[in-house]
């Protein structure tokens, strides 16, 4: 995941920033089973950023009553509990306590929601990065790399991946990050493939989706699995060539999330149907990515919307054609 700059106006009396922030694709995840005793588990991921985004608008020097203003596409999700809401008030307090002599802006915060909730798809952690950067930019960059990382951890286990942006390895609660620097040639490779992502009706919380895992593992005391899978290449000397996708492909969430939801075995047989064998869960779900071939890519989708639809007798889901994003 990243969020970068992608337009930024300003005026004496004003200032206006938007910036991008990319769904993600877990290409690998792997979960420690059972949990820390904090109750979190441990995992390694590989993710990458994906071009369908989110915009984060912030506007200041308006006149406003609030010091805080938040708008949303999607009326539901402006709630306090939103965690562009949460960046924001948490960027405001550290920056009132480190930088006592800087005055926070007054300033409205509106989100075109595009990323589906619950999908797994890490949307409101790549909202939360957006809002960090941009309140960073509007107020002179009083915070560093480093500082924006640590309070990111503090709002989410996902939120410093998205900080660190472009292809990253992540462990530990996905606090700990490695930025992974492809050559150009295995980025493009990387980046030209055709991915179809589908987000069918159920949603799956991330809490539920790890109650599903302990108990798969958990299921006979010699499943349980206190380590996790190694990693398919070594995160600080990645490959030259971009792997085949079969060596790449694993999360752990795949099996019990597919057997919980009726919407994913559908997809599934359908899936086998039209001859589409390579997809994976993304994140902890619902979201599904769907490797389409380069050349087939159009026919393979029509095919696939027309026999699910036949199978439901309705529109099966929300479908975004969305490959890697192309900035490394």
């Amino acid at each position: 995941m990243t969020a970068s700059t992608s337009a930024a106006q300003t005026t004496q009396a004003t200032q206006r920033l938007s910036i991008e922030a990319p769904a993600k694709f877990n290409v690998f995840l792997s979960v420690a089973s059972p949990a820390r005793a904090d109750g979190y588990h441990d995992i390694a991921s590989l993710v990458v950023p994906l071009t369908l985004h989110d915009t984060l608008t912030v506007e200041t020097g308006l006149e406003q009553a609030e010091a805080l203003c938040f708008g949303c596409t999607d009326p539901s999700l402006e709630t306090p509990d939103n965690l562009v809401v949460k960046a924001a008030n948490r960027f405001l307090a550290d920056l009132e306590k480190t930088h006592p002599t800087l005055h926070a802006h007054p300033m409205t915060l509106h989100l075109t929601k595009r990323i589906p909730t619950q999908a797994g798809l890490g949307g409101g952690s790549t909202d939360a990065a957006a809002t960090l950067i941009a309140l960073n930019l509007l107020h002179g960059d009083p915070f560093s790399h480093a500082d924006l990382l640590a309070i990111g951890a503090a709002l989410g286990a996902d939120v410093p991946c998205c900080l660190a942006g472009g292809l990253v390895w992540m462990e530990g609660r996905g606090e700990r990050i490695t930025p992974v620097s492809l050559d150009p040639d295995a980025f493009e490779a990387l980046s030209a493939t055709p991915l179809l992502l589908v987000k069918p009706p159920s949603a799956m919380a991330t809490a539920e989706a790890y109650t599903l895992l302990d108990a798969k593992l958990n299921a006979k005391p010699d499943t349980a699995r206190p380590f996790l899978r190694p990693p398919p290449f070594d995160p600080q000397h990645p490959p030259k060539v971009w792997p085949d996708w079969d060596s790449l492909l694993h999360n752990d969430f795949h099996n019990p999330v597919f057997a919980h939801l009726d919407d994913l075995r559908t997809l599934a047989r359908v899936c086998t149907e039209v001859g589409l064998a390579r997809y994976q869960l993304s994140g902890s779900g619902s979201a599904v990515v769907i490797f389409l071939d380069e050349t087939q890519a159009e026919a393979q989708t029509t095919a696939l919307t027309h026999h699910l639809k036949q199978a439901v007798g309705h529109t099966f889901a929300q479908w975004f054609l969305c490959p890697v994003h192309p900035a490394p």
